[in-house]
């Protein structure tokens, strides 16, 4: 009889470490800040692209990894604002093609219409709207040794876009190394 008790002694214990396992993590997750404070100054994208953030956009801390390609900002207009730089040489078209594609199967958002030409301090390319569950406007540009892909969510219309996120997209500016 004593086996079967430090048997199932032993079995509770592990059920209550695995239960940790998950629950500690969760918990802490939780209990952190997403957000910092308001971002006042550029922030470092990845690959020398730089970003002049809205005021009062606030680096999401659970999403952003500045200066390795990776950052995402939230408004006060509730908008998130995700930037992804890569380092990226050759004809800028396939790389346009290839960030439409990969926002259409991994974000479930297809070109809503016509793409217009977007200029930005040492990058161009394009920027458009895009319909999904979440409308939102997207951004691609291009320079010599980089690619930006940009996403603003939710945004019912691109002409409706906030002035100071607008600003933002075309501030972006590609920094010599």
């Amino acid at each position: 009889m004593t086996s079967r008790w430090r048997d199932a002694g032993v079995g509770l214990g592990v059920l209550v470490g695995l239960g940790a396992l998950v629950a500690v993590p969760a918990v802490v997750s939780a209990a952190l800040p997403s957000q910092g404070p308001p971002v006042t100054r550029p922030v470092d994208v990845g690959y020398g692209v730089r970003v002049d953030p809205p005021p009062g956009a606030r680096l999401d801390v659970a999403e952003s990894r500045p200066g390795t390609g990776e950052v995402v900002l939230r408004t006060g207009e509730g908008l998130r604002i995700r930037l992804s730089a890569v380092a990226y040489q050759g004809d800028p078209a396939p790389f346009t093609a290839h960030a439409r594609h990969r926002l259409a199967r991994d974000e479930l958002l297809r070109p809503a219409g016509r793409p217009e030409p977007l200029r930005a301090s040492g990058l161009r390319g394009e920027w458009g709207p895009l319909t999904g569950e979440q409308p939102a406007c997207y951004a691609v540009l291009t320079g010599p040794e980089v690619a930006v892909t940009a996403l603003v969510t939710p945004v019912p219309d691109c002409a409706a876009l906030p002035a100071p996120v607008r600003a933002a997209l075309t501030g972006l500016r590609l920094d010599p190394s």
